[in-house]
């Protein structure tokens, strides 16, 4: 093949392929009988890769040694380009962003120098450099976190076969709507992950290697937060409880309050331990405080039922005692709101409500005493509400919303016959 051949094919000059021949980025061999240069495919491949190499601004003498490297070793070394032009873009970015603020500041301020003197020293910085760093690696989707969000916007998919299944129509049209969009964002988050692992596989690998220990991390968190309750529970029924007590309730939203700050301490905790949380020791210590404040809050907020008696527990002051006679007036039924953040007022959750000396005590998910009362849950409530109705006590009710109830047939049944009972 002659060289006006191979400036064809690889769009180089003449002048260009005789110098990358002068300085042995190729070898050409000569035609035996007029000592030509007869160039090979070969050749032909190995120019169009020094064009590919130059025009990434690859030097001659670098060029040279990537000829000679494997594969899988050039693919390397690409790579480390690449990220190369992507500090440099940035870098050219930074520049930019000061140049415009420096127009923008010309003639409008007398001290434009030496705010643009100040912004490069601190661009300069190691300070401003470790920050951007951080940022970025922040940024970076990881396999763990897309994995976690993904499980969590799956809850309404799986909660819409459920439905179907059961052959239930109650919101079914919205909980559709709300599926599919939930699908949407898991298609987005792991397009985002692929994309980015593509574009900085490195990064996004090292990111996985170093958060791959918040898995047990989390699960000993989320056991720490179910266990939370099981001692709270233990600790009211063994200090706080008479022996004759047949349910209590504490307030949910505080509950779930208290869960996510043992969460979150046993997170930072372990998290410290591994090396994998920066922050200091302090915001450890808070955690730890307001998990004890809650604890004794989520206490302060226990009503107990006892066979004579409605106990209002507080550590702050002493606890107040009423007999089933002071009861005002009694509330039965079922939140019918599709969004709330109170508990109670959710569509179908069922919630039996008493007035007390001006104050409002709701009960949704008691817990009985399996001592007195027989497991079937629920049968407590059931007693006492019959116990207040034969003291004459006023009662308002109401089954609007108990189709949307997700109980079991019998546990409706019987929030029915308490909103029926008057």
């Amino acid at each position: 093949m002659q060289v006006k051949d191979v400036e064809k094919l690889t769009g180089l000059s003449t002048k260009a392929i005789r110098l990358y021949e002068e300085k042995d980025l190729i070898e050409v061999a000569r035609n035996p009988l007029n000592d030509y240069r007869d160039y090979s495919e070969e050749n032909v491949q190995q120019l169009r890769l020094i064009k590919l190499l130059r025009y990434f601004e690859f030097s001659l003498a670098d060029i040279k040694e990537l000829l000679s490297l494997s594969e899988e070793d050039l693919r390397s070394a690409l790579r480390e380009k690449q990220q190369g032009i992507n500090q440099q873009a940035e870098d050219l970015a930074d520049k930019v962003d000061l140049l415009g603020q420096v127009v923008k500041d010309l003639g409008k301020k007398d001290d434009w120098l030496e705010e643009a003197q100040e912004s490069i020293a601190f661009v300069e910085s190691g300070e401003f450099q470790d920050l951007k760093q951080d940022l970025e690696d922040a940024l970076l989707p990881s396999l763990w976190l897309t994995l976690v969000q993904t499980l969590t916007l799956s809850g309404p998919i799986l909660w819409l076969f459920i439905q179907i299944q059961e052959g239930r129509q109650e919101n079914l049209f919205l909980l559709a709507v709300v599926s599919l969009l939930a699908t949407a964002w898991i298609t987005l988050l792991w397009r985002d992950y692929l994309v980015t692992w593509w574009k900085h596989r490195d990064k996004v690998r090292q990111k996985n290697r170093s958060q791959v220990w918040w898995i047990p991390i989390g699960l000993i968190s989320l056991v720490g937060g179910i266990s939370y309750f099981i001692f709270v529970g233990w600790l009211i029924e063994t200090f706080f409880l008479p022996s004759d007590w047949l349910f209590y309730e504490y307030s949910i939203g505080l509950g779930k309050v208290s869960m996510a700050f043992i969460m979150a301490f046993l997170v930072f905790l372990l998290g410290k331990l591994a090396r994998l949380v920066k922050l200091s020791w302090k915001y450890g210590w808070g955690l730890a405080g307001g998990c004890i404040l809650l604890t004794a809050l989520l206490i302060s907020t226990t009503t107990v039922v006892t066979d004579s008696q409605i106990i209002d527990i507080n550590l702050l002051t002493p606890s107040k005692e009423y007999v089933y006679s002071d009861v005002k007036s009694v509330w039965a039924g079922f939140g019918t709101k599709v969004f709330a953040l109170d508990e109670t007022e959710k569509q179908g959750q069922f919630s039996y409500r008493i007035q007390l000396d001006g104050r409002e005590i709701t009960f949704t998910q008691p817990i009985h005493n399996q001592k007195l009362v027989p497991d079937d849950t629920y049968v407590e409530l059931e007693e006492f509400d019959q116990r207040l109705m034969n003291l004459g006590i006023p009662k308002e009710s109401s089954a609007e919303g108990s189709q949307y109830n997700d109980l079991d047939l019998h546990y409706l049944e019987r929030f029915l016959r308490i909103v029926e009972n008057k």
